[in-house]
């Protein structure tokens, strides 16, 4: 893995991927469509079975984003993230899952809003994720500033949310724990210890379109 950060990005999208070459490309294809290109793609490639890394190869060859591969033993979703957070060297880092497309705006959006927002007492950014019908899931942010993220928990808003994370802060929360033949545990437990002390910043922009598979974590 190349870990020279070659273009000084603040922001690592990182993506744990099992068996996923057949829906990654919508991924990587978003990725090229950014109108800010100051990030780092890195995929943490979960004991993939098909193609994944022949796919991943030829992507780094064209040269078109800054993208490191990671092979890892499969261990389930959650392994995918400690790997990612243990590699992460910019200031920012937001996962996109295999499935999911960033708007084309994305990058931007975050680092403009980070750039004039940011607080010592922020954890980062919570945007909306749309799904592939233009539809809100879970329902608009609340209008205020920041929030705490067990705040949408309190009032039962169900429903995914884009979390950007400062790294320095993702990493006093991991590795999560990892279980005997558990593979679900769900990543959200990170960002709820980080609201034991922080708050995020809200943005209510669409900064992902989510398309759920049969045999994601939210399917199971």
């Amino acid at each position: 893995m190349n870990t020279t950060n070659k273009n000084n990005a603040i922001l690592t999208i990182f993506t744990p991927t099992f068996n996923r070459a057949y829906t990654l490309n919508k991924c990587y294809e978003s990725l090229l469509r950014q109108t800010s290109k100051n990030f780092i793609w890195l995929i943490i490639d979960d004991g993939s079975t098909d193609n994944t890394k022949e796919i991943v190869n030829k992507w780094i060859e064209e040269n078109k984003i800054e993208i490191r591969y990671v092979y890892k033993k499969n261990g389930g979703l959650h392994t995918g993230y400690n790997k990612a957070i243990e590699l992460l060297d910019t200031e920012l880092s937001i996962c996109i899952d295999s499935d999911d497309q960033l708007a084309d705006n994305a990058i931007t959006l975050i680092l403009n809003y980070w750039d004039k927002n940011k607080e010592d007492n922020c954890a980062g950014i919570i945007g909306l994720d749309f799904d592939t019908n233009g539809k809100v899931i879970g329902g608009y942010l609340p209008d205020k500033k920041k929030i705490d993220p067990m705040e949408l928990l309190i009032a039962k808003q169900k429903g995914d949310k884009k979390y950007v994370v400062r790294t320095d802060l993702y990493k006093t929360v991991a590795p999560m724990p990892v279980f005997e033949n558990e593979k679900n545990f769900n990543p959200h437990y990170m960002i709820l210890k980080l609201s034991a002390q922080y708050k995020f910043l809200t943005l209510n922009i669409p900064l992902c379109i989510v398309d759920y598979q049969a045999d994601g974590m939210s399917a199971n």
